[in-house]
């Protein structure tokens, strides 16, 4: 009789949790999901199961188990069991662990002044914005705002199929890290950061391990690029950690808030999970005056810190509001590695990792403590030297193809003369040319030089040519003219008689007339004036961005 008892009940939940995904009035499902605890019998429950290879959901079915969360990339469930069967299943050898699925929460209590706190504003000149990289905001939603641009999410909460925040929690996070560069509100510390919201938190700020791991699945299986947890537990989850793993060996940055369990004293190890995990960067808050916030976690896991007093960001409703917590300083470092990740595309979640420490304001005790970590994150800055320079957007372009490089770190001297080495080591790495079988051009200056592979690559393939007999000149700068023959070369462009020739300073019969008058008939040079084409001047590193940009999609193809 109880098995039957147990039957029915477990098919209204069922039948709840359907209901639930397609009723198209929130007020029901609100209505249901307080309700729901109050209809499970005490022996019924709700837990995580951890499958060894792949999901077995006939295990789950054989224990009259119901199945309310997947996530099939790291091989769990989510489902309502039978607590006398959990034996049982844990001792399948198809089971790797049975865990009762904990209650998580939300760790909370003009200008953001932690914005500046952490010299985002620099970033901000040099061109960073987050542009390209996938954040995900586990959380309670977002809610729609004039601020914030979202493009993308999920609900894995059991009373909605959308991911709009109910609490505000979420919107405010979202905020410190994208808000719009848009002339109202506040500035996000990456505004073209791709966000997404994927809610697994109620209207209360509560939700379940099994719904953050199930979004932490879909965050790996969207590729995403960094992970906001400013939510925490108290108790381990070996199922957790191994989602926090995965996500970091998926080359995902998970950034997780150390939680506000601290005390005023600053003493003992009060950090919550996931923060405590080896994959998670664990942030505590700091308050304008770069001191720990009397609430903030402690312990030698913290390992960044950041903004997280009096933060003002986006709320529902289209307003803002300021907050406390590490889950304000949270975002703060996601933001950061954006900028970071934008600036060092090719670079893995671990380098990356390993550059935010580097660059941290050390606070507090001399190196890594137990308040500050490594200190205040610090927002990127690339390129010092390109503040509202002409040629910013193609150089930073160029940059993150990964075609030109700095000179130095930070500086990328883009008043310099071109030289011919230079010239050769930017078009090897554009055309991704590598050496060939064939004869290596034996220049007698080139010996030892930093660019002489780069050289040879581009003899062999005809591109850049010699000086002179045996000479190749690597430090002599390169001239328009020349530069327009080679472009013209890698291109293979014609002169046809319906160009004309706009120039009067350049000569009908001179060696590199067809050449500049093919390359500014497709808008790859231009004259410096109507009339004059300046043949003989010499190319700048920022005027190579320029032309380098202009071809990137004819290169591309």
């Amino acid at each position: 009789m109880k098995n039957v008892d147990r039957i029915v009940i477990l098919f209204f939940i069922l039948l709840f949790v359907l209901t639930s995904c397609f009723s198209e009035n929130n007020d029901v499902r609100i209505q249901q999901h307080d309700q729901i605890n109050d209809q499970l019998e005490s022996d019924i429950h709700r837990y995580i199961v951890l499958f060894r290879d792949e999901i077995e959901e006939k295990l789950i079915e054989d224990v009259e188990g119901v199945i309310i969360q997947e996530a099939e990339t790291i091989n769990v469930v989510g489902a309502l069991l039978p607590d006398d069967e959990i034996d049982h299943l844990r001792k399948n050898p198809e089971v790797i662990a049975v865990e009762e699925d904990q209650v998580v929460s939300m760790l909370q209590q003009t200008q953001n002044w932690g914005y500046d706190q952490i010299l985002t504003p620099r970033s901000v000149q040099s061109g960073l914005t987050g542009k390209g990289v996938k954040v995900a905001i586990i959380d309670s939603g977002v809610s729609p705002h004039e601020d914030l641009s979202i493009v993308g999410g999920a609900s894995f909460v059991n009373y909605t199929n959308n991911y709009f925040d109910d609490n505000g929690h979420g919107t405010h996070v979202a905020g410190i890290v994208g808000a719009l560069n848009n002339n109202i509100g506040i500035i996000g510390v990456a505004p073209n950061a791709e966000i997404y919201a994927l809610k697994v938190l109620d209207q209360t700020g509560n939700g379940y391990l099994s719904d953050i791991i199930a979004a932490i699945d879909w965050s790996i299986r969207n590729r995403i690029d960094i992970l906001n947890l400013s939510i925490g537990t108290n108790g381990h989850s070996a199922v957790l950690e191994k989602a926090v793993n995965d996500a970091y060996t998926q080359n995902i940055l998970v950034v997780a808030a150390a939680g506000n369990g601290g005390n005023p004293e600053g003493t003992g190890d009060t950090l919550v999970f996931p923060a405590r995990y080896q994959s998670a960067i664990a942030v505590a808050a700091t308050d304008r005056n770069n001191k720990r916030g009397s609430f903030s976690a402690t312990g030698n896991l913290i390992e960044q810190s950041a903004p997280g007093v009096n933060i003002y960001s986006t709320y529902l409703n289209n307003q803002y509001v300021s907050m406390n917590g590490t889950s304000m300083a949270t975002p703060f470092v996601v933001g950061a590695l954006a900028l970071l990740k934008e600036a060092n595309p090719r670079l893995n979640a671990k380098d990356l990792r390993e550059i935010l420490k580097n660059t941290s304001l050390d606070l507090g005790k001399q190196g890594r403590d137990e308040w500050f970590g490594y200190g205040l994150i610090q927002a990127p800055v690339f390129l010092t030297d390109i503040y509202g320079h002409w040629a910013i957007h193609d150089i930073v372009e160029v940059f993150h193809l990964g075609w030109m490089r700095g000179i130095k770190q930070g500086e990328f001297g883009p008043e310099l003369q071109l030289s011919r080495a230079q010239a050769a080591a930017i078009l090897v790495r554009a055309l991704g040319l590598t050496k060939t079988s064939g004869n290596t051009p034996q220049f007698q200056d080139i010996k030892g030089h930093w660019a002489q592979e780069d050289i040879e690559i581009i003899s062999q393939h005809q591109i850049m040519r010699g000086t002179a007999e045996n000479r190749f000149s690597p430090d002599v700068t390169i001239t328009r003219e020349q530069m327009a023959a080679i472009l013209s070369r890698i291109l293979n462009l014609k002169r046809t008689p319906e160009m004309g020739n706009p120039f009067i300073d350049v000569q009908e019969g001179y060696w590199a007339t067809n050449d500049v008058i093919a390359t500014t008939h497709h808008q790859i040079f231009k004259g410096i004036s109507p009339n004059q084409f300046g043949g003989g001047l010499i190319v700048t590193r920022a005027q190579m961005a320029v032309l380098m940009n202009r071809v990137s999609d004819q290169i591309a193809n």
